[in-house]
């Protein structure tokens, strides 16, 4: 029981660590929509703009996360694991979670005024498709969320 709890906590570190990681590569997400949407070169520049003015937030955010997940490393590789301290370190961490979506989701928002009708709709179809992509990946892993299984 005790191995299990731990590798769930490090598959949600994890989790956390890949979603901020994937953010980061905000050229590829452009060069992306340059190819799908075909954005203009002022649509381009414009967001790589957009990705740059928050990346010091995002920069910010991640270093205070950081310790926080070492933390929480160490209180997992304890012999004895205060499940209290561990909530309560992923709670902050969840926090910072939070911070960092919205910043991607005020990003996303500024990005969304650059497109054109056609654009916004393409991207919407897009999004949609990878939303259930990634949804499958979570039920073919089990970890389907909107289960009411627990």
């Amino acid at each position: 029981m005790k191995m299990n709890y731990k590798i769930s906590v490090l598959a949600l570190l994890f989790g956390i660590t890949t979603s901020i990681a994937a953010h980061e590569h905000g050229g590829d997400m452009i060069k992306k929509m340059t190819t799908h949407l075909n954005l203009s070169k002022d649509q381009q520049t414009q967001m790589k703009k957009i990705h740059d003015e928050a990346k010091p937030q995002r920069e910010a955010i991640k270093s205070k996360i950081k310790p926080l997940k070492e933390e929480l490393h160490s209180l997992l590789s304890s012999d004895f694991v205060d499940k209290a301290k561990v909530r309560s370190k992923m709670e902050e961490i969840s926090k910072f979670k939070i911070d960092m979506k919205m910043i991607m989701i005020d990003e996303r928002i500024k990005i969304n005024q650059l497109l054109t009708p056609e654009q916004k709709e393409k991207h919407k179809e897009l999004m949609k498709k990878h939303h259930d992509k990634m949804k499958e990946k979570h039920e073919k892993w089990g970890k389907n969320n909107d289960s009411d299984e627990d």
